[in-house]
């Protein structure tokens, strides 16, 4: 009885059988389909009056082109309210986090604090925390930030103080 698989499967049968539904249920990660799935998905976004936001979708490396990292940035409608608070202009904190999902994919939230606590002013998802993707990902999201950008000094300017951690 214990040698019948089908009656006391593998672990390995059991993943293989998750993974499956995984991928019915949500869909493939990290491929071409997630890729075109959230393309649609930041069209939407932007074609319901949202928010804006931007992607670049990630291309693997292959022997003559480098890679092309994974970006996403992000500004909602509630995002594009609090640039109009004066603490926007004033300082503004970037904290990466990392681990949130599966694919260790880092989270970059832009806020600003004010007297009822902090609120965003940006989202950024990349696939990595190198200086040339999140170089990238701020050009993006300079373009896609509201005319009214950190209280008035626009995007090109911006706050008069960033923080950021060490990592």
């Amino acid at each position: 009885v214990l040698a019948d698989r089908a009656i006391c499967p593998h672990k390995y049968d059991v993943y293989n059988l998750y993974k499956k539904y995984l991928n019915k249920s949500v869909g493939a990660q990290n491929r071409k389909e997630m890729f075109l799935c959230l393309a649609e998905e930041v069209e939407e976004f932007n074609t319901s009056n949202r928010g804006n936001a931007w992607m670049q979708p990630y291309i693997a490396p292959t022997n003559n082109k480098p890679n092309q990292p994974f970006i996403l940035v992000i500004v909602t409608n509630l995002m594009r309210c609090c640039h109009s608070l004066q603490q926007a202009s004033e300082l503004v904190y970037i904290d990466a986090t990392v681990g949130l999902d599966n694919l260790n994919t880092p989270l970059t939230v832009i806020s600003t604090s004010t007297p009822i606590g902090s609120l965003p002013l940006a989202a950024i998802l990349t696939s990595d925390e190198t200086a040339s993707t999140l170089t990238s990902a701020l050009e993006a999201l300079k373009r896609i930030m509201p005319s009214t950008a950190f209280s008035g000094r626009g995007s090109i300017t911006g706050p008069q103080v960033i923080i950021t951690d060490d990592s």
